[in-house]
């Protein structure tokens, strides 16, 4: 594998796909990240770098286009190692290649590190690998045909969010029906917040679905939420796909 990419632009991906931020514990938000590994992939006749990450439970792909491929391949990034070395390089151009190891080249500056042998979560990221958005109808994953489709402004997201994140549990509800969208968090029915959000569209079935974990960060412009009653929760802007899976009370 060997590409000619910004060494910034890199470094913002792979923070993207780690998505870092607050996570559920059980009993309140705890700052984490998804992974620390990002799994990439390129191909020469689509000048396309395929970058993600993925746990048990969450998985995330960014498809950027218009990417210097001078051989495909496939590598897998220590993500927090790899940003480290990507930033004395700031915004120049730089040739990475993947032999035995990962060389980062510019004019002047040339920088050496280890590859990862194969991200722990390779079953969930070969199922978002070559997931696509149907032009008509609901896109279906794995076993699940999603319901209701209901698109925001991230701005608009954002605000909901952060009003929720005053509850501090990193828990959120979303529900569609009758023509609202309606986000919320909660410990009990006496330590809650709930917030109702413009939309851009909203279509499909009512449906309610609860998940945890960071999600909005690795959003940009627009995006599109696809659900179906406690089914996974689906994020789709553009070359980004994000799907987390419910969480169902024990």
């Amino acid at each position: 594998m060997k590409i000619r990419i910004s060494a910034k632009k890199l470094e913002e991906i792979l923070d993207d796909v780690a998505l870092k931020g607050k996570y559920y514990n059980g009993t309140t938000g705890k700052n984490g990240q998804l992974s620390n590994f990002a799994y990439v992939e390129c191909w020469e006749h689509q000048e396309l770098l395929q970058i993600s990450n993925a746990d048990h439970s969450t998985v995330c792909r960014i498809n950027i286009d218009n990417i210097g491929i001078l051989k495909a391949g496939t590598v897998v990034f220590d993500i927090d190692k790899t940003i480290k070395y990507l930033k004395p390089f700031g915004d120049t151009e730089v040739v990475l290649e993947v032999t035995d190891y990962i060389t980062i080249t510019s004019e002047t500056s040339t920088a050496k590190i280890p590859k990862v042998l194969e991200h722990p979560a390779m079953t969930m990221i070969a199922v978002i690998k070559d997931f696509s958005i149907p032009t008509e109808g609901m896109p279906t994953f794995r076993k699940t045909t999603f319901e209701s489709k209901v698109s925001v402004l991230v701005e608009d997201l954002s605000v909901a969010i952060k009003a929720c994140d005053a509850v501090n549990n990193a828990k959120y509800k979303f529900e569609t029906g009758n023509n609202t969208f309606v986000i919320s968090s909660e410990r009990n029915n006496l330590d809650k917040f709930e917030t109702t959000v413009d939309t851009i569209e909203n279509i499909g079935e009512p449906a309610t679905v609860e998940f945890t974990g960071q999600f909005l960060k690795f959003m940009k412009n627009s995006v599109s939420v696809y659900m179906k009653d406690d089914a996974p929760v689906l994020f789709v802007s553009r070359n980004r796909v994000l799907m987390k899976a419910p969480y169902l009370e024990r």
